[in-house]
């Protein structure tokens, strides 16, 4: 989830309990690993 939506939902609702479902949580380690493999891929050639 957007850090920038994190920070917002903590002002305006300051006693909400955040959770965060397994598409999120999923979808943000495919970005990592995607990330990461491309700087690995761009660094070898």
């Amino acid at each position: 989830m957007n850090y920038t939506y994190l920070k917002l939902v903590k002002i305006v609702f300051p006693n909400t309990i955040l959770v965060v479902d397994k598409f999120h949580i999923i979808n943000a380690l495919n970005r990592a690993f995607n990330k990461t493999g491309v700087r690995l891929v761009c660094d070898i050639f």
